[in-house]
């Protein structure tokens, strides 16, 4: 599935809700040139067959948002994205100062992984992350991997990242955050350790 905006300033909108993904699964979602607003959505969603998402702002300035839960009105700890294979997410800002924003409540199963990130690309971006992890389970039930990135590239980048259920979760959990060449600054939760993110 492929969203081309092309050349001008683009709204991208796209809505996945209520449905199995049991196939292999594309999405490329590219802003091209102009600032561009691209905005996907995922709302109870189940991959099975794997997927692949990847957003591209491209050149100038864009505002890039992918959101993965279960919907405003949800109680506790409600999935957006229930990983049962292999699942990649990249949402990269490309150039120009750009806004993302991340919002993903995953469960990831034992035969599943997930790979989020996130990168600013050039100039001043500012990335906006909010992850909740699946409570710890008084069954002992294991969680597949989660890989979190966040890269600012080449300019002055801010990271806003908080984690609900950090040291209350069974899903092994690996950050990569680095801010890049620049004056890099983060804020967020106090047990998030974002040294490298700022160095």
């Amino acid at each position: 599935m492929l969203f081309d905006g092309g050349y001008g300033s683009d709204v991208i909108r796209n809505t996945v809700r209520n449905v199995n993904l049991n196939g292999a699964t594309s999405i490329d979602m590219q802003g091209g040139f102009g600032d561009d607003v691209v905005i996907q959505s995922l709302q109870k969603v189940t991959v099975n067959g794997g997927l692949n998402f990847n957003a591209a702002g491209g050149h100038d300035n864009d505002t890039m948002t992918f959101g993965a839960t279960a919907g405003s009105k949800a109680i506790g700890f409600v999935p957006g994205l229930i990983v049962n294979s292999d699942a990649r997410i990249s949402v990269d800002g490309g150039f120009g100062n750009d806004r993302l924003f991340g919002q993903v409540t995953p469960l990831i199963s034992p035969t599943g992984s997930l790979d989020l990130a996130f990168i600013g690309g050039e100039l001043n971006d500012v990335l906006n992350l909010q992850l909740t992890l699946e409570p710890t389970s008084p069954t002992g039930a294991t969680s597949g991997p989660l890989t979190l990135t966040a890269l600012g590239g080449h300019g002055d980048d801010h990271l806003n990242l908080t984690i609900q259920n950090l040291g209350a979760s069974a899903t092994p959990l690996s950050l990569n955050l680095d801010g890049g060449i620049g004056t890099d600054t983060a804020t967020g939760a106090p047990d998030i350790d974002a040294s490298d993110w700022t160095m």
